[in-house]
């Protein structure tokens, strides 16, 4: 499960994983952010707030999960993690390989600060 809510005057959306992530998580998200995609061209980015990775419910939430990736990666600029977490750190590497938006972790409770670097120029 996951709460998100859509900035619309920043174009940055908040995703706040609660428990095990679902494929019905990615549709609604979906839902509600590609419209502003389709008529703004794209997000300036996603904050991503979570103690830890909560992984999924089970395997086609996580092949949900990377088609969401796939189908959105290019049209955000920044995606910023707000944890601690040192799985995500390493989780960060490793997917930076892959997507096109800058990633940049900040520690937890930094979430003003990880919105400041998404609206840098």
């Amino acid at each position: 499960m996951i709460e998100f809510k859509l900035d619309s005057e920043n174009l940055i959306l908040y995703i706040k994983p609660l428990k095990r992530l679902d494929e019905k998580d990615f549709e609604e998200i979906a839902a509600e952010i590609d419209p502003i995609i389709l008529a703004q061209g794209s997000l300036e980015g996603i904050i991503i707030e979570t103690d830890s990775f909560p992984f999924w419910k089970n395997i086609s939430s996580m092949l949900e999960h990377f088609k969401f990736v796939k189908n959105h990666h290019k049209k955000i600029s920044k995606i910023a993690l707000v944890t601690d977490s040192h799985l995500i750190e390493f989780s960060k590497m490793f997917v930076q390989s892959f997507v096109q938006p800058k990633l940049q972790q900040f520690p937890s409770g930094q979430v003003k600060m990880a919105k400041e670097w998404i609206l840098e120029k």
